[in-house]
């Protein structure tokens, strides 16, 4: 039983018994040595290397694993001894015989020609194989293609399929020429020492510096055009900083302290009323200086930064006062983190939502008539702060408080009396504070007689805005005809009806109550 050993040859893997790792260790030795002097010899042993592993895995065909010494020979004997190693200029290190080793010859191989390509040397590695100038398979190829556009594909699919010559023994099968050490080597060194002759007179050449010039002239112009280009940009963009700035900081500040038409849609504030008037429906008052001037703090120093920015862009100003930077970024952290505070105390009152629920019994019975209406209120004292999708929240001047609208809801009621149903809803920080908030609200309303009742179109919410709400739902036995005041038009809500018909385009109209909702009455 023989030991065997892994080895590995360009990244093929081998397992060897001893005496083929012997003798191959040998060789590969025996080559380093006779290359040792030239500059070249990793680049020759690399590709020595791999056309072993070759014609191992030929040997070997996937019936065996093991290489023996018999393998070993056989590689010594295709491509040769050292001895027979030749420099790039043809002489020999030692006595060598006149042509290559018996048994060297290789057949001419198809490959794709990397040093005579255009595209992906398919036309050099045809001109090579046949021996033709490629530049015929190039013209024909263009005529096809002209012609047809098949030879398109054709060209793909052979770029695709022909493997390139990359190593030394590849383009020796290329050319037809011998696989073996002498023509290996040979063939390295050639190409080291044309390329090394290339790169050495290059320099020295007229065209060399003619190019050297006018790469450094072209290298020139393009970054002065760009530094050119990139100066305009520069001024281009300040002035869009310094615009944008003031026409962001003069908006803003039209808004905090001056009269404005809109704040963000669909809510609408009144021309009349300034950002300080609107602060204060959700919070004390003695808080809203504070926090206008948190907010233009908060909002004025970044944008008055960005006009500074463009300014300096315009300019081309270098110079920077990082201490006015610093207390700048101190202020402003201050100012957002005070907003902050007070936005979260805001917001807490609107965490938590109760409601109360009173239910009233009405003398109408299905066929009787109720008339709904409500007292006109004309008042210049009372003004429009915000509305929004149509609801809206006033103020009395006169009292200081605030007002809002009662909702009206209009559906069947499943039974043979009505019912009015009042629904108080307000917001607090806490379950409590809401509830307590939700009974203050008073609803506002009275019966002129059995059959009419009359609605109050506004009800109180206070100094502060806590999202009071105050529905009216009116629930009517089937039969029932309900009359509607012309004026209840900004306060009817949800009313069903068989088929699609405004809210309030049903003011002023008499209907009568069905299963399905209200229906026009004749």
């Amino acid at each position: 039983m023989k030991k065997t050993i892994k080895i590995s040859l360009q990244g093929s893997v081998f397992f060897m018994d001893e005496d083929a790792y012997a003798e191959l260790s040998r060789y590969l030795e025996e080559i380093g040595n006779r290359l040792a002097s030239q500059e070249e010899h990793e680049e020759i042993i690399q590709d020595i290397e791999t056309r072993i592993a070759e014609i191992f895995n030929d040997r070997l065909g996937g019936k065996r694993e093991v290489v023996t010494r018999e393998d070993v020979t056989a590689v010594i004997s295709l491509l040769g001894r050292p001895e027979d190693i030749i420099d790039a200029g043809g002489e020999e290190f030692s006595s060598a015989p006149e042509g290559p080793p018996a048994g060297t010859e290789t057949r001419k191989r198809l490959f794709r020609d990397p040093d005579n390509a255009v595209l992906g040397g398919v036309c050099g590695g045809l001109g090579v194989y046949f021996n033709v100038d490629p530049v015929w398979f190039r013209v024909a190829f263009i005529v096809l293609t002209l012609l047809y556009g098949s030879s398109i594909l054709i060209y793909l699919l052979m770029w695709l399929i022909i493997p390139e010559a990359k190593t030394a023994a590849q383009r020796l099968e290329m050319t037809g020429q011998p696989v073996n050490l002498s023509n290996i080597s040979k063939n390295i060194s050639q190409e080291f020492h044309k390329v090394k002759n290339n790169l050495k007179t290059i320099p020295e050449s007229d065209g060399y510096r003619r190019s050297r010039n006018a790469l450094q002239e072209f290298v020139r112009v393009i970054g002065e055009i760009l530094l050119v280009g990139l100066k305009i940009l520069g001024i281009l963009i300040g002035i869009a900083f310094v615009l944008a700035g003031l026409i962001i900081l003069i908006a803003l500040l039209g808004t905090f302290f001056f009269h404005f038409s809109y704040l963000t849609p669909p809510i609408q504030v009144a021309s009349f009323f300034d950002l300080r008037e609107a602060l204060a429906i959700f919070t004390r008052p003695e808080n809203v200086p504070y926090i206008l001037g948190s907010l233009v703090l908060t909002l004025g120093i970044p944008l008055l930064a960005l006009v500074y920015a463009g300014v300096r862009l315009i300019f081309n100003i270098r110079a920077s006062n990082r201490i006015a930077g610093v207390v700048f970024f101190v202020i402003w952290l201050i100012s957002a983190v005070s907003l902050g505070l007070f936005i979260v105390d805001i917001a807490s009152n609107y965490s938590r939502h109760a409601r109360l629920t009173e239910t009233t019994s009405l003398d109408i019975s299905a066929g009787d008539t109720l008339f709904v209406t409500t007292p006109t209120t004309y008042n210049d004292a009372i003004e429009e702060v915000i509305s929004f999708r149509q609801k809206g929240i006033y103020r009395d001047t006169e009292r200081d408080i605030l007002l809002a609208r009662p909702e009206i809801d209009i559906v069947p009621s499943g039974a043979e009396k009505s019912e009015l149903v009042i629904v108080k809803k307000a917001y607090g920080n806490s379950r409590e504070a809401a509830l307590k908030r939700a009974e203050k609200i008073s609803a506002n309303l009275s019966f002129l007689n059995s059959h009419t009742l009359l609605l109050h179109p506004w009800f109180s919410a206070g100094k502060i805005w806590y999202g009071q709400q105050l529905d009216y739902r009116l629930r009517l036995p089937v039969g029932t005809v309900i009359c509607l005041d012309e004026k209840l038009r900004y306060l009817l809500d949800y009313i069903p009806t068989g088929k699609y018909i405004p809210v309030y385009d049903m003011a002023g109209k008499c209907w009568v109550m069905t299963e399905d909702g209200l229906e026009r009455a004749e």
